[in-house]
Parts: structure tokens; sequence; C-alpha cells
């Protein structure tokens, strides 16, 4: 996991970590009343906003313009993203979302989000964010390395990048690279969801839109190192399978959430639900 390329980079700030006392999903909302013999349920999730609240770093991305990229999860303001001031179009059209519906897009070459705060060796964790795109260049659309303030990193794992006919490869490097393929391309201009969990106890997992698409079980580490959550662009290096063209991914991009948890399939189901 090792590359040098020029430092023009999207990043997403480590946003768990930094702060104590929250290693689970966060809290869902749920609940039950009783009228005499009747009862109900509530929904666990009602949009987008709604599920990435009970991420501790959830950047919704709804922004008018920069600088800042606000967290709204649990770590609400304490952990923020900055938008880089250029390449990013704001409040382009999104996903549905239940309102929610506005979008970054991201021009594939100079617009990036950053943070200074860094997240030390997570080896349980999801990320899950939204985009859409038609690129035929691939890309990286999340990941983790040890670049600061956006620059190239030398050390790069945990990452989901798009390949050249659109599909998704999820991987961590132990030793080697570990990963997981999609079998359908989402380069199509249509909005997808994506979750990607990892744990040592349940390998990799890759959902899109609420299903499970891709898994590797065996996979049982990442490369120890302390990084940064990134979207959009760093290293991804010769030595991961159908390697893109472009390091940078060109599209659109809303509610990036990163869990310090495996979320379950019901879960990730759900979320994608929340969009209507």
């Amino acid at each position: 996991a090792r590359a040098a390329v020029p430092a023009v980079a999207v990043g997403l700030a480590a946003l768990l970590g930094a702060l104590p006392g929250l290693s689970a999903a966060g809290a869902v909302f749920t609940a039950t009343t009783a009228n005499d013999a009747n009862s109900w349920a509530s929904a666990r999730y009602y949009t987008c906003t709604s599920a990435g609240a009970s991420a501790p770093g959830y950047l919704a991305l709804q922004e008018t313009a920069g600088p800042v990229a606000v967290n709204s999860g649990l770590y609400a303001g304490a952990v923020n993203g900055y938008y880089s001031g250029r390449g990013v179009t704001y409040r382009v059209p999104g996903p549905a979302c239940g309102g929610d519906g506005k979008a970054v897009e991201l021009d594939g070459g100079s617009g990036f989000v950053y943070s200074t705060t860094a997240l030390a060796n997570p080896q349980t964790f999801t990320v899950q964010l939204w985009f859409s795109t038609t690129t035929r260049e691939g890309g990286k659309l999340i990941g983790f390395g040890n670049g600061t303030n956006g620059a190239a990193s030398s050390q790069y794992d945990r990452h989901v990048y798009m390949t050249h006919s659109g599909k998704l490869t999820f991987g961590v490097y132990s030793g080697s690279p570990q990963t997981t393929t999609s079998r359908d391309g989402y380069n199509d201009g249509a909005w997808h969801q994506m979750t990607a969990t990892f744990s040592p106890g349940t390998g990799l997992r890759l959902y899109v839109d609420g299903a499970l698409v891709a898994a590797r079980p065996e996979a049982t580490s990442a490369e120890p190192f302390t990084g940064y959550w990134r979207v959009g662009y760093d290293s991804i290096g010769p030595a991961w399978p159908a390697n893109p063209r472009s390091e940078h991914f060109a599209g659109s991009v809303a509610h990036v959430s990163v869990y310090a948890s495996v979320l379950s399939d019901a879960d990730v189901a759900a979320q994608y639900r929340a969009a209507g």
C-alpha cells in the first residue's frame, strides 16, 4: 500500500477516535407504545439525515458554500470537515432523501474536504455515502490514508474505489491487498447508496442500494497506521486490482457517514429505504 501522486486530494476528516465515549454505531431511534390492545413501533429512519445522525461522523454535504462541511452526527460540531474552495460545486441535485436532496459535485481534479483530526488504526468500521457519476475513468469514493491536509498518502487502504467499468472494489491491506468487487457497474448517472463494513470477525462486506453485492469474510485485518478518512481522492497504487486510470472521483456525493462499528444488513437496508 505505497504510492506517491500529486497532492491534490478529496479528504474527509477522521471523524472518529479523537473524542472518547462512542465506539458503537450510535443510537438508533426506536420506540414502542401501546393503546389498550393496539401497539405501534416507530420507523428506524425517516430521511438520509435521520439515518446519518446515528453515525459519530456525518457530513450531509448540503452547504451552499465552504469552507465548513458540518458534522451533524453524534459528534455534531466537534469534528467538522472543510472544503478546499476549488473544484467543488455546491447544492447540485442529489438523491431524494426525504427533502435532504442536495449534493456537492467534485470535478475529478481539485475539489476536496479535509480535516486535521487523525484516527489511529480503525479495525472495525462502516463507511457510507451516496454518489452519482457517469465517469469512465474510475476513482476513489472513500478511503483511509496518512496524507495530511489533502496531500497524497503513502499508506492507504480501507477504501472503496470505482473501476473503469463502474464496478466498485472494497479492500484492506494486510501484507497484500485483500479485496472484493461488485458484479455490476454503477457509473450510470443514477444515485446509488454505497455502504462498506469491516471487522476482523465479519471481513469485508460491500452493499449498494441496501443490498449486499460483494463480500470477503476471510479478510481479518487492515494496515495499522494513523490516518484520515477521505472522499473523492487519494492514492490507490498499482498493486490493487483493476487499478483505475484516475484516482480522482468525478461525480456528485452526499450524506457521508463514518461509524466505529459494523452496521447490520437490516440497518443498511433501512437506511436505503429512508431515501424514499
